[in-house]
């Protein structure tokens, strides 16, 4: 038996010795919905596997040419903050904000770019850089909330389908 089929068992063993200790009932099927799930994965991702490779390597892009596009919206040139600055920059942020201290990262991150920035680039541009990290992080992270309930709500409105304010029952169908 190779590794993928032992390390379910492993883990259902373990989840046994966990329940246990917390005096709880284990869940039933554990290992086979664990392996269901890796079967379905590598269902999906058997012939698709180079596009999902590649939007996981643009998404991180993406979102730091967002970042450097702030910057540059506030004034902070090349000759301040180069792109390798900038991708430095994020990530370390990246590192940074793994650990979960707050929701989304929020403050860790733009304290993290800010003291980069700073540190990088010298104390005096702490302020442009503030507002150049605040544009990204409205850019990056509250405009897709925006965005994806106005979408969500124009899908309700022209679908027929109830997005919001439905009960579990109404959603399982």
């Amino acid at each position: 038996m190779d590794l993928l089929h032992r390390a379910p068992r492993v883990v259902g063993q373990k989840n046994g010795w966990l329940f246990r200790t917390l005096e709880r009932d284990a869940p039933d099927g554990l290992v086979e919905r664990i392996l269901a799930v890796r079967m379905e994965a590598r269902d999906v991702l058997g012939h698709r596997w180079p596009r999902a490779f590649l939007a996981a390597f643009i998404a991180p892009l993406s979102v730091c040419l967002i970042l450097l596009l702030s910057i540059r919206t506030v004034g902070l040139d090349s000759e301040v903050l180069s792109r390798v600055d900038v991708l430095i920059a994020d990530a370390i942020t990246t590192i940074i904000t793994a650990i979960p201290i707050s929701p989304g990262g929020v403050g860790i991150a733009e304290l993290s770019l800010v003291g980069v920035f700073s540190t990088i680039a010298g104390r005096d541009i702490a302020g442009i850089a503030t507002a150049g990290v605040i544009i990204y992080r409205v850019s990056a992270w509250l405009l897709p909330i925006v965005v994806g309930w106005l979408v969500a709500l124009r899908w309700q409105a022209t679908s027929g389908t109830r997005i919001f304010g439905g009960t579990p029952e109404d959603v399982s169908g």
